[in-house]
């Protein structure tokens, strides 16, 4: 039971992006779209990132949640989840498209001294094949994601090449695109994005709102939405079938455009209900999830701290 939690906890992750009740489904979409609501105050500009070759860049990504509803466990509270990469920024593409690679340098469960061994343990293992996994994505200057690949060991279990490809598809959902239109402060717009899991499909909307902006230093600020109809999922080898899911949230960003790195925070609300296979009733769950991502604080010089003894 605490290893399939921990699955359906990592499952939840990497919907990212994204309580109440759940609700009725929206269609989704077969491609992402931008749309404008407002051009905000003048003066305006069309926001594009202009990237540097072998340019370098750290990110720390903290995962903080609490879920409810797993059978016989009640209200859980999860040890955050830390996982740190390296990108860098590539030879364009022949059509002048940014090509970045990244590796995953650490990834561990920030366990405290009362949380469940069984559980950290379960969490470290479904994140140990994080670490050293590289991976390369291709994006325009408004940030559109064009294509995403991951290099995966031939020796991998499938059930962690699964678990990959949904941190694969949570990286996507990561680049929000800039819109095609010159704005300015205050300017607002909405990105509709369909997100196909490897064992499930569902539509995000963001709506955005350029906060502050001041030269190529930008502020966002977002509420977001996920729906999904109904549906069958296979997780481990088990099959559920997932009668309603909706996602709420809201998060803020900053990011330069000649860095491209997102610095910031996300905070999603998840509630869904299952049947499965030997389930007398359907299974009500939520999930209360925060996202940071910054850089990493500098580590202390030993041989400096024990100078200044």
């Amino acid at each position: 039971m605490i290893a399939r939690a921990c699955s359906l906890l990592l499952v939840g992750a990497v919907l990212l992006s994204g309580c109440g009740e759940a609700g009725q489904a929206a269609e989704i979409p077969e491609a992402l779209a931008v749309e404008p609501v407002s051009t905000g105050e003048e003066p305006r500009r069309e926001l594009r990132y202009r990237l540097t070759t072998g340019q370098r860049d750290t990110t720390e990504l903290r995962m903080t949640m609490a879920m409810g509803g797993m059978p016989g466990m009640g209200e859980v509270a999860i040890p955050p989840m830390v996982m740190t990469f390296h990108t860098e920024v590539l030879e364009p593409t022949e059509a002048g498209d940014y090509r970045i690679g990244y590796e995953y340098t650490e990834a561990y469960v920030d366990a405290g001294p009362d949380d469940d061994r069984r559980m950290v343990q379960a969490m470290e293992a479904q994140l140990a094949p994080l670490v050293g996994l590289t991976g390369e994505f291709i994006m325009n200057a408004r940030g559109e994601m064009l294509e995403h690949t991951v290099d995966m060991p031939d020796d991998m279990a499938p059930q962690m090449r699964e678990q990959v490809a949904q941190m694969e598809q949570a990286m996507d959902q990561f680049a929000s695109p800039l819109p095609e239109e010159a704005v300015g402060q205050g300017a607002q717009w909405r990105v509709v994005m369909p997100v196909d899991m490897p064992n499930m499909r569902l539509v995000q909307f963001v709506d955005v709102t350029l906060a502050e902006m001041d030269g190529d230093d930008m502020k966002m600020r977002f509420d977001i939405e996920q729906t999904a109809p109904p549906q069958t999922i296979t997780e481990q080898g088990h099959e559920f079938e997932m009668r309603a899911y909706k996602a709420t949230g809201h998060g803020e960003m900053a990011v330069n455009l000649t860095t491209g790195t997102p610095r910031g925070f996300t905070e999603v609300d998840v509630a869904f209900e299952m049947v499965g296979e030997g389930m007398p009733d359907p299974m009500r769950m939520t999930m209360s999830m925060r996202i940071d991502m910054s850089e990493p604080e500098p580590e202390e010089d030993e041989q400096g701290a024990e100078g200044g003894q």
